[in-house]
């Protein structure tokens, strides 16, 4: 009797989904992969449980977070003809054949601080005080000790120091704000439906005075799920706050409903009032996961889009003052649709929005891109043989390398993915690494020389099974600066700087796709040329030549491509 009244196993209460499901997960290799990913989120102090039979909800405790994921998945052939149908090309990846040597010593470790955030966000890392050295912000967690949300700050040695411990236990890092625009910096911190913001005293400060605690949701306590963004939507000039979750609903059958809100900074008020929001049309815990915002059609109104578990992407616009509404939706073969970030990273003067879904096979990234006004179609997938069903991905654009152009950044499982475009609406990529036990990974130039560094936060465990928090940092080295140049005015395809910064000599290629009068110099920061390297009439192809600096002592340099009809310059950065 004692026997059946206890608690049964997750882990048999798994086997048991897949049999009676049946499906995408009946293999041997399947099913091993999803307990392999339940048993490492249980060493992280994630706890599971399952819903239904196809259906899994992972919590964070500390955090008051929770994610529901469904293994009730399409088949991979359906998702491809899904593509085929479409138009749509894929690009599949499968981190074991990529070839590392190419990307050795790109990047060096630099050091760890014992901070990480949590499987839903990546770190912040801000120099708020404007002192010359960064700041981390995220949670403290050793292995015996409880849950802390901190300060370090970093010297130009590596050497970290806490700064400041806020008075809020636990808590996910957001960002930073300027939520009543009066000059002084808020750091954002999430637990469960509270958003709390703490205010730079005086400027040039840490952000250590509690300003701020919004209620997300207006029964305390009722949230089962929550990610947030804060920027401004329309044009009253007041800072808009975008959050969804689920709150308790006394009129579904499940007690909750799930949902979109935007509330606004009200001054009177000094918080943020709720102004709009859009329930599900699904009732109950399951929903969205996140947003990215932006005027993706460019007709001068904001967007956001969303998406959710079982495929639909939704774009909703700013129509008016505190007004919004769905104006397009789409739908993918695709599961667990909870990750989104944008960018114009093919350079074509639209912006692209990345939708993320994380499934046994892998994880699915599908780009959309503009046709008109309020309308959208998937123009490229890149599918990566990483993560799993239960992944927590780190989408993000940024400009990695420096050349003033975004690269797509994709942390999925172990892997850290940076992808760069050559022509509309295609990528390729540019860069590969493999980490241990991650959560989630944030760029920033840490020794601001013009290339980000990343910082991946990740946890240790201890023979006794406890674990604690720690992020490692990873300095940009000479190799990963790798310019790349595309200019068909001017006849160049191609132009490549490869290492920069560099120590010794540069290789420089170019490719052009007819005849052209082209001049190809060096310059100092003074403007005065340095090299000479190609110069009158050349041959349509790829073109390799070499600049020595020995004799040239460290700095900033300029390349400088010039053919008929364009000048084309690129910042070279020469360390000893």
């Amino acid at each position: 009797m004692d026997a059946l009244m206890k608690r049964p196993n997750p882990l048999l209460l798994l086997a048991l989904a897949i049999l009676l499901y049946g499906g995408q997960l009946s293999s041997p290799i399947q099913r091993a992969s999803l307990q392999r990913e339940l048993q490492e989120l249980r060493q992280q102090g994630i706890t599971d449980r399952f819903l239904d039979n196809n259906t899994i909800e992972i919590s964070q405790e500390w955090s008051g977070l929770k994610r529901v994921k469904t293994l009730q998945e399409s088949s991979e052939a359906a998702m491809r003809a899904w593509a085929d149908t479409h138009g749509v090309p894929i690009l599949e990846i499968n981190p074991a054949l990529v070839d590392t040597s190419r990307y050795a010593g790109w990047y060096r470790y630099w050091t760890t601080v014992p901070l990480s955030n949590d499987i839903f966000a990546p770190l912040v890392v801000r120099d708020a005080d404007n002192n010359g050295r960064p700041e981390v912000y995220g949670v403290f967690k050793d292995y015996t000790s409880d849950y802390f949300a901190r300060v370090y700050e970093l010297d130009t040695t590596g050497v970290s120091t806490m700064r400041y411990q806020y008075a809020i236990g636990g808590g996910i890092s957001i960002g930073f704000t300027d939520s009543d625009a009066d000059g002084l910096l808020e750091y954002v911190l999430q637990r469960g439906d509270t958003a709390v913001f703490f205010e730079q005293p005086i400027a040039l400060t840490l952000p250590t005075r509690k300003k701020i605690a919004h209620l997300m949701f207006q029964h305390p306590g009722t949230a089962t799920w929550a990610r947030v963004q804060l920027r401004q939507l329309d044009s009253d000039s007041l800072m808009d706050f975008l959050y969804l979750g689920s709150e308790r609903d006394t009129a579904q059958p499940s007690g909750y409903s799930a949902g979109v809100y935007v509330a606004e900074y009200n001054p009177p008020i000094i918080n943020f009032q709720r102004i709009w929001s859009q329930r599900l049309p699904r009732p109950g815990e399951v929903g969205f996961g996140g947003f990215t915002s932006g005027d993706f059609d460019d007709d001068g109104k904001m967007e956001f889009v969303d998406s959710e578990l079982f495929g639909q992407v939704h774009v909703t616009e700013n129509v008016s003052d505190n007004s919004y509404r769905e104006v397009w939706r789409d739908s993918l073969p695709f599961v667990n649709v909870y990750y989104q970030t944008s960018g114009d990273v093919d350079h074509d003067g639209k912006e692209e929005f990345f939708i993320g879904a994380t499934m046994s096979n892998g994880n699915w990234t599908t780009m959309f891109e503009t046709d008109s006004s309020n309308h959208y179609s998937p123009k490229f997938i890149i599918h990566m043989l990483s993560g799993g069903t239960l992944d927590e991905p780190t989408y993000l654009t940024t400009d990695v390398d420096g050349d003033g152009r975004l690269e797509l950044v994709i942390f999925s499982g172990v892997d850290l993915y940076v992808f760069k475009s050559r022509i509309d609406n295609s990528y390729y990529l540019w860069y590969y690494k493999r980490v241990a036990r991650k959560f989630a990974v944030h760029f920033y130039d840490f020794d601001r020389n013009g290339i980000q560094d990343f910082i991946v936060s990740r946890y240790d465990i201890n023979m006794q099974g406890q674990i604690r928090f720690v992020a490692d940092i990873y300095i940009a080295e000479r190799v990963t600066g790798i310019v790349e140049v595309r200019d068909k005015t001017s006849g160049l395809t191609n132009l490549s700087i490869y290492p920069n910064p560099f120590n010794s000599s540069i290789t420089i290629s170019y490719e052009v796709d007819r005849s052209v009068d082209v001049d190809l110099a060096v310059f100092d920061i003074l403007g005065r040329k340095v090299a000479l390297l190609a110069h009158g009439s050349i041959l349509p192809g790829l073109h390799l030549v070499k600049w020595d600096a020995n004799s040239h002592p460290s700095g900033i340099y300029f390349c400088n491509f010039r053919s008929t009809k364009r000048s084309i310059t690129t910042k070279l950065l020469l360390v000893r």
